[in-house]
């Protein structure tokens, strides 16, 4: 069981342009938390956020969100509780800004970062890596650091509470096309992924 989801959020572009980009049309389909294929729901932050249902959706490459980036920002998140992967990357105007993972395959602590990291980067990560060393039975804490850096940028966490749930937030999307299906890198896939030394999460 677990989480195996991502998402992407944009501040700057419309949520009927950011369905144009993505290729997404809306459903007449509501529910109280985003459990289809493809959900979203304007936040009361400002952004509008895609959720997937799906690790890594074709809509995450990096080809992808240098597009929907022009002219605009660009949050992602990804929570693949399998694996015990995680990570988020924001890009802008039409450029990756930074990057964050965490690969507990690679050691409780590890993360791998790219780019000038947000200020609040150093406060989030003290604090997790505190708590896994005091914990003498630790467990995967720093999975949350990327997780908990999207959040302080756009409000939201893939697992936590909504008050808003009864009124329906999530809209469910659907791909105009087929090939929208395909994962960049299926977490079926990992062994072949693994043949090349390099991990099914790192993109860049």
């Amino acid at each position: 069981m677990g989480f195996h989801i991502s998402w992407l959020a944009v501040r700057g572009k419309s949520p009927e342009v950011v369905q144009s980009e993505l290729d997404l049309v809306e459903t007449e389909d509501r529910g109280p938390l985003p459990e289809s294929d493809v959900d979203a729901v304007l936040l009361s932050s400002g952004w509008y956020l895609v959720h997937f249902n799906n690790p890594q959706p074709k809509e995450l490459s990096d080809s992808s969100l240098l597009r929907l980036s022009l002219q605009a920002d660009v949050v992602t998140c990804v929570a693949e509780e399998g694996a015990m992967v995680s990570m988020a990357s924001y890009f802008s105007n039409g450029a990756k800004k930074w990057a964050v993972v965490h690969d507990s395959d690679q050691g409780l602590e590890h993360l791998d970062t790219e780019g000038v990291l947000p200020d609040q980067f150093s406060a989030i990560q003290e604090r997790l890596l505190a708590l896994l060393k005091a914990d003498s039975q630790p467990c995967d804490y720093i999975f949350d650091v990327p997780t908990e850096l999207a959040q302080s940028v756009t409000g939201f966490k893939h697992d936590q509470v909504r008050e808003d749930e009864e009124t329906n937030p999530f809209v469910v999307l659907m791909r105009k096309s087929a090939d929208r299906f395909v994962n960049i890198h299926p977490i079926s896939n990992i062994q072949s992924v693994a043949v090349d030394r390099k991990p099914w999460w790192k993109l860049w």
